[in-house]
């Protein structure tokens, strides 16, 4: 486990994640159960906006130069700690491959997950597969939700 906001030096495939949520750009490891207020001075490199009580955005690089917006959670929502890092994407076209390389990602930074049941999304009926991952306390888990869009996510869930 990293002390709070070391840098990030190695592969992030031999991160843990059950102690931190690596970034590589900044380079910062993310504690679970971090404070929001240290979070943000973490991240004081980083583009952070609220978007909602106990809720940052943030567009960064991790786990080996994948680029995206991440979500930061914190619990309670005010003054709250760190507990849950979503990113997401809607692609509108090539679901399947879009999904599956989110996977393979997932995989080759997890190892293989357990695999819910299939089932299908958008106008052109892509079937996908879900999996979920289990690392110490944290969760992580890689679905299509519908909120007003179809929306791929990845959610990890610090139960600590």
């Amino acid at each position: 486990m990293r002390a709070k906001g070391e840098r990030v030096t190695d592969a992030p495939s031999g991160h843990d994640f059950s102690g931190s949520f690596p970034l590589e750009r900044p380079q910062v490891c993310l504690p679970w159960g971090t404070p929001e207020a240290d979070a943000l001075q973490l991240l004081r490199s980083a583009r952070v906006r609220g978007v909602g009580p106990g809720r940052l955005r943030a567009r960064c690089q991790l786990l080996g130069g994948f680029e995206t917006e991440l979500e930061l959670r914190f619990r309670p929502r005010k003054a709250g700690r760190l507990f849950q890092v979503e990113f997401l994407r809607s692609p509108k076209r090539r679901r399947r491959q879009a999904f599956d390389n989110w996977q393979d990602l997932l995989v080759g930074w997890l190892g293989p997950g357990t695999l819910g049941l299939p089932h299908t999304i958008g106008e052109e009926l892509v079937q996908i597969v879900p999996s979920t991952w289990k690392v110490g306390s944290v969760t992580v888990r890689h679905d299509y939700y519908y909120q007003g869009a179809q929306y791929e996510k990845v959610l990890f869930s610090w139960a600590g």
